[in-house]
């Protein structure tokens, strides 16, 4: 375990709200508890907890610092957070395909305020030079740029401007890397051929079960699609409808008690379908999930060949970055 906010501007790290979790765990750690001790010793009613977001934000510059100092000489430099599941395989015979020679800033693009920065829960990835731009040639960018921080809502989108003031461009290749856990997939279309590599918000049941599958999965010597997800963590396929769940199709809710939206509504077919999640009635309402599945089962049949997917070359352009065939 490595305490990457130790480089952290020392006003900041002493005097910013933020930090008041970060200083009580140093004083009940030297104190002599133990990380369960320290854990347990957690008030959930606490206002620190609700520090802790803020607080996760300054851990992504000075990262890059910390992983540079331990290991400085590596072709590529994976980030995932602690609910992020990754599939080996996957990445391996993916970056197999990359220049690692050159630099590259690779995850799922998000925007903010028009600004494109890849999504760190979904994972990111660096190649060498690329972060040894960063944190070799310039190893005090991470401090310098605490205030700035101290300021902006996300740490993934301040390392996004950090790196782009390097000339060390965004490049996206979603849905490989993803901020969906399995059973969130929006599958159709955009995730149904491609290789799946991360998948994030994973409980540590997900975990375990991904591995199981992952495990069993060797033997199709292929990368793993989502495809492949969807059959195995809904091999009996979708439900008809359920009561108090919302199934994630945006734009296809409607008033139940206006029929003249109704037949409009469960007509339409998002370009999507999710089993999604339980979801509690509020303000006197209840959700009510539909799916079509004539039209998904139809939809799954016509596109069942690519269960014989290979790899093919990645190009660098953002718009083809990944893929099968």
């Amino acid at each position: 375990m490595y305490d990457v906010l130790e480089g952290v501007n020392t006003s900041i790290r002493e005097t910013h709200p933020a930090f008041e979790i970060y200083r009580n765990q140093r004083r009940l750690r030297d104190a002599g508890w133990s990380l369960q001790q320290i854990s347990n010793a957690s008030n959930i009613d606490d206002p620190s907890h609700k520090a802790a977001w803020e607080l996760d934000k300054f851990k992504f510059l000075h990262t890059l610092n910390k992983v540079h100092g331990e290991w400085p000489d590596k072709d590529w430099y994976v980030f995932v957070e602690a609910d992020t599941y990754m599939n080996w395989p996957n990445l391996f015979a993916w970056l197999e395909q990359l220049d690692h020679t050159t630099e590259l800033y690779i995850g799922s693009p998000s925007f903010m305020g028009g600004i494109k920065f890849n999504h760190g829960g979904s994972g990111y990835v660096l190649s060498g030079p690329a972060l040894r731009r960063f944190a070799a040639e310039h190893p005090g960018m991470a401090t310098e740029w605490d205030e700035r921080t101290s300021k902006e809502c996300c740490g993934d989108y301040v390392l996004t401007l950090a790196l782009k003031e390097l000339g060390i461009p965004v490049s996206g290749v979603w849905p490989m890397l993803s901020g969906e856990c399995p059973l969130g997939t929006p599958f159709g279309p955009a995730l149904w051929c491609q290789p799946v590599i991360t998948m994030h918000h994973v409980t540590p049941n997900d975990v375990q079960e991904m591995w199981s599958f992952e495990e069993a999965f060797t033997k199709e010597n292929r990368p793993m699609l989502f495809e492949d997800l969807y059959n195995h963590w809904l091999p009996g396929g979708l439900p008809e409808s359920r009561l108090d769940w919302d199934n994630r199709c945006p734009g296809s809710v409607f008033d139940i008690g206006a029929p003249e939206h109704s037949a409009e509504s469960l007509d339409a077919l998002y370009k999507c379908f999710t089993l999604g999640k339980a979801a509690a009635a509020s303000d006197g309402k209840v959700w009510h999930s539909v799916w079509r599945l004539n039209r998904i089962n139809s939809w799954i049949e016509a596109h069942a060949s690519c269960t014989n997917a290979a790899w093919t070359p990645v190009s660098t352009d953002n718009a083809r970055f990944g893929g099968v065939v």
